[in-house]
């Protein structure tokens, strides 16, 4: 029995890795999820520990292998909302029909440029 082979890192692979998380955090932003059992709110916080653990996963794979980290990696943290955070809220917000008794603000929640990303 021999040891597992390690596999190799590419920075382009974990930089695939968190635009898809930062791609997938967008989406239930805008569109919300379908998830019946939670709020959006639990899911857009879940995808956002998905980011940071790339993040550390890049910071513990290449920080002495002498490789760039990717340019993913330094985009900023999504900001973490309220586990009862519903997509659709925001909209109706956004439109004015909901009134702003939410504790949320949304302009805060997008901090950067989303077609450096996308």
């Amino acid at each position: 029995m021999g040891r597992k082979k390690e596999k190799k890192v590419f920075a382009v692979d974990m930089h695939i890795g968190i635009l898809k998380d930062y791609s997938r955090w967008k989406h239930i932003f805008d569109n919300g999820c379908t998830d019946p059992s939670w709020c959006d709110g639990v899911n857009i916080n879940l995808v956002r520990n998905h980011i940071l653990y790339d993040k550390k996963k890049v910071e513990e794979k290449l920080k002495d292998n002498f490789i760039a980290y990717p340019d993913s990696y330094f985009y900023p943290d999504p900001i973490e909302l309220s586990n009862d955070f519903m997509a659709v809220d925001r909209r109706l917000a956004v439109l004015g029909i909901l009134t702003a008794n939410k504790d949320i603000c949304y302009n805060e929640a997008i901090r950067f440029e989303w077609s450096e990303v996308l």
